[in-house]
Order: structure tokens, then sequence, then C-alpha cells
């Protein structure tokens, strides 16, 4: 059971990402461009691999999409 737990965090992390990807691309271009950035996401043979086994990296890549979309908001604030 703790394992089925461990790849259902895993794969809402992977749905967290592809959120981050849409606002990232939605706040950088377009709203087009953010669905077309997200289809992209969703295709994407690592971002998968990483959802499926057991790896650190499941956490590393939503941290970076929450940090580039982070940074992309700083850079945007009125200062």
């Amino acid at each position: 059971a703790s394992l089925a737990a461990v790849k259902c965090v895993q794969a809402a992390l992977g749905i967290v990402t592809l959120f981050f990807v849409w606002k990232s691309a939605e706040k950088i271009a377009s709203r087009q461009a953010a669905i077309f950035a997200t289809l992209l996401g969703a295709c994407y043979g690592p971002l998968f691999f990483s959802e499926v086994i057991l790896a650190p990296e499941a956490l590393a890549v939503p941290l970076y999409a929450a940090a580039f979309y982070a940074a992309c908001v700083f850079v945007e604030a009125p200062s």
C-alpha cells in the first residue's frame, strides 16, 4: 500500500509540474503558447519516466518548475 501511495503522489506532482509549465508559458507569452507548452510537457518522455519509477527527480522537476514560475512573477512585480 505504501508503494501505491508514493506512485499516486508522484503522479500528482507530474500534474503540478504541468500546471507550473502552463502558468509560466502564459506569463511569458500567451494562452496559446501555454496550451502548446503544456501539451509538449505532457508528451515529454522523461517527465513520464520520473513519475513511474521511485527517484528523487520526481520531487525536483515540480520544484524547478515552481521556482521558474516564481522567478517570472518576481521579475514582473513592481519594485
